[in-house]
């Protein structure tokens, strides 16, 4: 009960960040078939073009927490070489060049949408929720 209630609690973090900075999604399909997102707060706009499964319903939680996931995986890394080998990334140098500047990108923007207090403290909330789950 105990675990429950804990979980719980660490998965609101994203919905907090996501009341204190007033974040807001908007969606736009566009011709691709992909779907133009932006995410926009008191302080910032971030837009992103993703493919989604079709049926798949898109959140702002899911997609912040989609960006503080590569925040984290960003950030554990030194430089692009480093990002090569933690992550065993197997492709072409330029696809990976343009994935690690994407994270790059991600990381920056979503820090302007939060402001960086509310970023880093969102964060460690992942940490510490990730921490909860692996302790189960």
């Amino acid at each position: 009960m105990l675990w429950r209630f804990l979980a719980k609690l660490m998965t609101d973090f994203i919905e907090e960040a996501i009341y204190e900075a007033q974040i807001v999604l908007t969606t736009e399909p566009m011709a691709s078939g992909e779907l133009r997102c932006q995410l926009k707060s008191n302080t910032a706009q971030l837009v992103r073009e993703l493919r989604i499964r079709d049926g798949a319903i898109i959140s702002a939680s899911a997609l912040l927490y989609h960006l503080l996931l590569n925040i984290q995986a960003f950030r554990m890394c030194d430089d692009f070489e480093d990002w090569l080998d933690e992550f065993d990334i197997d492709l072409p140098q330029d696809k990976a060049e343009k994935k690690y500047k994407q994270m790059q990108t991600d990381e920056h923007d979503t820090e302007l949408l939060l402001g960086a207090d509310l970023c880093n403290r969102t964060l460690a909330a992942l940490e510490i929720s990730q921490a909860i789950n692996n302790a189960r």
